[in-house]
């Protein structure tokens, strides 16, 4: 037995006896049942899966941003992108942990924080020379975008390749805890569209700092209380995909806004009301059960 396995003496107590042959080989046989039992509770290919969606939003909030900072009809209005981004990164971090994340190896964060970095890098990059020149060609506003997807996206491909899907679960009706929060971010999104709409400053800045602040309250309570649900680990399509449509809209009217296009009352309305309807439909659809 090598050094590094064998017994280390307690002070004032006798070494225990070694396992015998056949009991060392029942502890390995018995690691192997472990190792495959954690694994059939892993959803690599979820994980993987939602690396790719994080890929490719993080490319459109990028590009967002590019077309839309320094742009003509003022650039206030990009902040309220963050209405729609930051639940996005709290949802995300609930339906990883619902598929058994765990963090990669030491080469694999060193490799993905340096891709991140270059990416950031590259943004801020752009944005300065906007600062400074005002404007910038088509091909430099896209690329930090396209930067992100060439550098992260084949990765996430690759483990979606290499991965395999875990056992289906059955479709559950969502609690009603969850009914309510998905209605209420709903009314959210749906009440951003009038604040862009409005065209008013300081209703824009006060309204992009709700998010965060709710984001924050939801964290703080899930610590305290198990009652508050978790609706990245409980929504399926139907729900993700109002999520979507919704902060695409988003999306274009603070497009609209910042480069000079007066959003009609009558399109806010009716952009509000889409989103109430779609939240408050796929709030009484199931969920996954975790």
């Amino acid at each position: 037995m090598s050094e590094d396995v064998e017994q280390k003496p307690i002070a004032g107590a006798p070494p225990l006896d070694p396992p015998s042959a056949d009991l060392a080989r029942q502890y390995l046989d018995e690691a192997d049942v472990v190792a495959h039992r954690r694994e059939a509770h892993l959803d690599r290919r979820g994980m993987a899966v939602l690396r790719l969606w994080e890929t490719l939003v993080l490319a459109v909030y990028l590009t967002v941003f590019m077309f839309a900072f320094g742009a003509a009809g003022g650039s206030t209005p990009v902040m309220l992108l963050f209405v729609a981004f930051f639940p996005w990164i709290q949802f995300c971090a609930e339906l990883r942990a619902s598929f058994g994340f765990q963090a990669r190896g030491a080469r694999d964060v060193r490799r993905y924080a340096w891709w991140a970095a270059i990416v950031i890098g590259a943004f801020l990059l752009a944005l300065v020379l906007q600062m400074v020149w005002g404007g910038l060609p088509l091909w430099m506003r896209l690329a930090p975008g396209l930067l992100c997807i060439l550098l992260l996206g084949p990765a996430a491909i690759g483990e979606i390749r290499q991965s395999t899907r875990a056992e289906p679960r059955e479709p559950v009706a969502m609690p009603r805890s969850a009914r309510f929060a998905t209605i209420a971010l709903g009314l959210l999104l749906a009440s951003t569209l009038g604040i862009i709409a409005l065209g008013d400053v300081l209703a824009a800045v006060i309204w992009a700092l709700l998010p965060m602040l709710a984001v924050l309250t939801w964290v703080i309570g899930r610590q305290v209380s198990a009652r508050l649900p978790e609706l990245g680990a409980l929504w399926r399509w139907p729900q993700w995909t109002s999520y979507g449509i919704s902060s695409l809209l988003i999306i274009v009217f603070i497009l609209l806004r910042v480069h000079g296009v007066q959003v009609p009352a009558s399109a806010a309305i009716t952009g509000a009301a889409l989103i109430v309807l779609l939240f408050t439909g796929s709030a009484f659809l199931r969920g996954r059960d975790v």
